[in-house]
């Protein structure tokens, strides 16, 4: 993963403390009801909500139209935010200026080639002015994501006792400190680092060319362009205020899209049941749409994770699959046959079926394995066409021991096409067999292929991180441990106790 990332979890559901460091292959282990999943959800809307930032043109004359030149945020402004305007709230005319005396004090050394930085404080005073609106735009949308995601307030997201819940995410250059009040999401810290901007002028024939360097700890980006050199001074600093902003943003973009794809998906461990039922809640949905003018519709809540999941299986189109060797690894090695959705004359998919050389089987007549793999079958045929952060919750649900060590390495095979991968797991066969793949890593590819692998069925130690959640006693709540990872695989002691209880107790049985 490019850039690491720490999210510390305060008195959230059912979570007295978390502390959890993401990586290619994140997983969490633990008994039932330990906040395995209220952990997923919130990573799942986190980072999502600060990549969404990325969908912004970097291009200025297209964001432009946003700028609002005053340094007062005003309620009617809130509804730019709502709609997903970005509305940057910076002093044009002031940062002008300041650029236009930049450029008269050093025009001699820029002539000369030199590189020269903008001084901090016209790059900090920008900087501020640019965080305070991403700031509201992000706690804008937290605010609304929490409650979409978990279908509930706030105050119901709150550890039992606690007044609030807190939430800090860092990476080398951020720090995002989140509270709750009973309405909203509000921040005790938002820090991006300031980066620093250097610009140098060349003489290039005829033509005369800017040159712009965006440097901070983890990130560089460089732009050029040319000018004319009959206009003015003002007209020149404007221009170049114009890219520093363009190459500003792009850089604060970067930052903020902390995984290397801003696509995320949630397959959550009810997915089974919800695929089947997707074509009576959506017939359901048709029927009283009709009515809508005539009689007040009551439309149950889902939260916001089963929602998104549901959207995308009903908008499923058809599209080039980008993952073909993926999608016919699950259905030759684990389904054994092909899931598809069968559309009638109209071209509208009205069934989801199961495939065979023997015949055709409605999903709803097939096995509960099937059930449960077509789902994720059909994310990589028909949604997931580029690299993405997907998180599975269970997936060896209704799996054979046999299907889970498959499953382990379809999860690798996902590691190495450049998926960043989470999952939610109690299986200790899953654990076992990505344990081999982890020793694998440090042997030839001739042994992978004489075990019946690929020679690229490998992940390293130093792309898994594993989480324990159990129940802490002192706190009165859940709290994590973090599993040391190692050349020989992940710490497989909480399963060893349970391997050590069973033992002991037929022990004791047969002697009696």
């Amino acid at each position: 993963m490019n850039s690491k990332i720490l999210i510390e979890v305060e008195n959230f559901g059912p979570i007295g403390y978390s502390k959890l460091n993401l990586n290619d292959l994140t997983i969490f282990i633990g008994p039932n009801n330990t906040g395995k999943s209220y952990a997923a959800m919130l990573i799942y809307q986190l980072l999502r909500t600060l990549s969404r930032i990325a969908i912004f043109s970097s291009s200025f004359y297209s964001f432009r139209r946003h700028l609002i030149l005053d340094s007062y945020f005003e309620e009617s402004e809130q509804r730019f935010i709502r709609n997903r305007r970005f509305p940057f709230k910076i002093d044009l005319e002031s940062m002008t200026g300041d650029i236009t005396d930049f450029l008269k004090k050093y025009q001699e050394q820029l002539n000369s080639d030199k590189e020269i930085e903008i001084p901090k404080d016209i790059i900090e005073n920008f900087h501020n002015d640019v965080l305070k609106s991403i700031k509201l735009y992000v706690l804008d949308n937290l605010t609304n994501e929490f409650k979409r995601i978990y279908a509930c307030s706030l105050k119901e997201l709150t550890k039992f006792g606690n007044e609030c819940f807190k939430v800090t995410l860092t990476s080398e250059e951020i720090e995002i400190v989140l509270e709750c009040d009973e309405k909203k999401i509000i921040s005790k810290s938002f820090k991006i680092e300031i980066p620093t901007i250097y610009m140098s002028k060349k003489l290039l024939k005829r033509d005369q060319k800017f040159f712009l360097r965006y440097k901070s700890s983890t990130l560089e980006i460089r732009d050029n362009f040319k000018f004319s050199k009959k206009i003015s001074l003002e007209a020149t600093s404007m221009e170049i205020l114009e890219r520093m902003i363009e190459i500003f943003l792009d850089g604060i973009r970067k930052k903020l899209q902390l995984i290397p794809s801003r696509i995320f998906y949630y397959l959550p461990a009810t997915r089974a049941g919800l695929i089947q039922g997707q074509k009576a809640i959506s017939s359901a949905f048709y029927r009283l749409s009709s009515r809508a003018l005539i009689d007040p519709i009551n439309i149950p809540t889902l939260s916001g994770i089963i929602s998104d999941f549901l959207v995308k299986i009903i908008e499923i189109g058809r599209k080039k699959v980008k993952y073909k060797n993926l999608v016919e690894f699950l259905e030759q090695k684990l389904t054994k046959g092909k899931i598809e959705y069968i559309s009638d004359e109209n071209g509208v998919a009205s069934e989801i079926m199961y495939i065979t050389d023997e015949g055709e089987i409605p999903l709803y007549r097939a096995s509960s394995m099937i059930s449960e793999l077509a789902p994720i079958v059909l994310y990589f045929k028909h949604i997931i066409d580029s690299k993405c952060f997907i998180i599975i919750e269970e997936p060896e649900a209704h799996l054979h021991p046999d299907a889970q060590r498959i499953f382990a390495q379809f999860i690798v095979k996902l590691i190495r096409a450049g998926l960043k991968v989470l999952i939610t797991t109690h299986s200790d066969f899953l654990i076992l067999q990505l344990n081999n793949f982890i020793r694998l890593s440090k042997k030839t590819p001739k042994l992978r292929t004489s075990l019946n692998y690929d020679k690229n069925d490998f992940i390293k130690h130093e792309e898994v991180n594993t989480f324990l959640f159990q129940y802490n006693e002192k706190m009165h709540g859940i709290s994590t441990e973090d599993l040391e990872t190692t050349e020989f695989g992940i710490d497989e002691d909480h399963f060893a106790q349970l391997t050590d209880q069973l033992y002991g107790e037929s022990t004791v049985i047969d002697k009696r």
